[in-house]
């Protein structure tokens, strides 16, 4: 896979692009339990929210990204198969071990 850059200052229109993964990503998940999905967005702070965000990566963060989002599990990259089984030992790529973290971190999950 050639290594493609998204950055903000690139040809591509990042914004766009972003506006587009959040809004298949967060925008469609409505906040736990509430009926109206749209009760707590503000929609129109969303440019603000994402305007320096990301502020460049990978074409394959991207991907990876969409597929923990997809798989439901913070897992290694998923190369295929084949690939996996190439570069993991396995059909699936392994879940990383969050316990083996020694360093303070916070991660949000929603």
């Amino acid at each position: 896979m050639k290594a493609t850059v998204f950055s903000p200052g690139g040809k591509c229109k990042l914004a766009a692009f972003v506006a587009l993964l959040a809004s298949l990503l967060w925008l469609r998940q409505p906040p736990v339990g509430k009926v109206d999905p749209d009760a707590e967005r503000n929609v129109t702070r969303l440019p603000v929210f994402l305007s320096d965000a990301p502020s460049g990566t990978s074409f394959k963060n991207m991907i990876h990204i969409a597929q923990v989002y997809e798989q439901g599990r913070f897992a290694k990259f998923d190369h295929g198969e084949q690939r996996n089984i190439d570069i993991y030992g396995q059909a699936k790529p392994p879940e990383y071990n969050l316990h083996r973290v020694s360093a303070p971190v916070a991660l949000f999950w929603t």
